[in-house]
């Protein structure tokens, strides 16, 4: 088996994506089925417990396939995710904690 860094993996969707037209969806659903299989055939998931911990990113998106299909499946999943999130007006009021305590 081959293991690929991040960028070739990178690569490869983009590779996918652009001349092969496959969809970045798709592209996540298989990963997620994939990794799901993985844990179906080593754990099993009938009346087992999974915590499936999912980024901002594509990532995320894979997690999220994973925990479907554990739930659809019988097993019992909880989801931690990332999230990110852009408030301008407030990032403009907020003081730095180092700035807070200078003297």
């Amino acid at each position: 088996m081959k293991i690929s860094s991040v960028a070739e993996m990178r690569a490869m969707d983009r590779t996918a994506i652009e001349q092969y037209g496959i969809a970045d969806e798709l592209l996540m659903e298989n990963a997620g089925e994939a990794a799901y299989f993985c844990i179906l055939q080593h754990l099993g998931i009938s009346e087992k417990r999974f915590l499936v911990f999912c980024g901002d990113g594509n990532n995320g998106g894979d997690g999220l396939v994973i925990a479907r299909k554990i739930l659809s499946n019988g097993g019992e999943v909880s989801v931690i995710m990332e999230i990110r999130i852009a408030i301008p007006l407030l990032q403009s009021s907020i003081t730095p904690l180092s700035d807070a305590f200078r003297l």
